[in-house]
């Protein structure tokens, strides 16, 4: 990403195509995180079924007598 000139010598077009390139960065960098805490989500519950599937298959637990 380049620095905006101080004088203010870019065209429209080159102005317009800055503003884009710094929106498109933003919205890269939201989706980036949303899916990395979706991400941590998803393992996070996979994680949990799977210790209830081998305490489950171990037996310790509740026994019936």
């Amino acid at each position: 990403m380049a620095a905006r000139p101080a004088g203010g010598g870019w065209s429209m077009m080159a102005q317009a195509l800055w503003i884009v390139d710094h929106v498109t960065h933003e919205a890269m960098l939201f989706a980036g995180i949303g899916l990395l805490i979706g991400g941590i989500d998803d393992l996070l519950v996979d994680l949990c079924f799977v210790g209830v599937g081998s305490i489950a298959r171990v037996g310790c637990g509740v026994r019936q007598r």
